[in-house]
């Protein structure tokens, strides 16, 4: 069986375009940060989303539960991030539940565990992980 292509963004750490996802905990190819994928879910929306977590600005923001892998680690994607698989990914979701192209207006959530991307919001869990 041929492995998932993995998904690579932006580090926070470096700001390079070299962390890759999709295989358990994220790690970058240039810097060899690594951390548990929730953590760097959270590190991910704090370096491109600057009102994240940020009580003045409303409720806390909150990192998602994936559906495909169960995990607590989903994130905003940044639109600064959707190219290569992640393009993919979003065109593959959008053909499967035949959604027009700019019908992600509510954005787009990555689970930084495995890979996966959704449409919208990413939605808590009741439970924390």
């Amino acid at each position: 069986m041929a492995k998932e292509t993995q998904v690579i963004l932006t580090c926070p750490a470096c700001d390079e375009v070299s962390l890759k996802l999709g295989d358990g905990d994220p790690v970058c190819t240039e810097c060899d940060w690594t951390e548990r994928a929730e953590t760097v879910a959270d590190s991910y929306a704090r370096s491109r989303y600057p009102s994240w977590k940020h009580q003045q600005d409303g409720p806390e923001d909150e990192i998602g539960t994936c559906e495909a892998c169960g995990y607590n680690a989903v994130a905003p994607l940044h639109e600064s991030d959707i190219v290569g698989p992640v393009q993919q990914k979003l065109n593959e979701l959008r053909r499967a539940l035949d959604v027009e192209p700019g019908a992600g207006d509510a954005g787009y959530g990555l689970c930084f565990c495995c890979g996966e991307v959704s449409i919208g919001k990413p939605r808590q869990s009741d439970s924390a992980w």
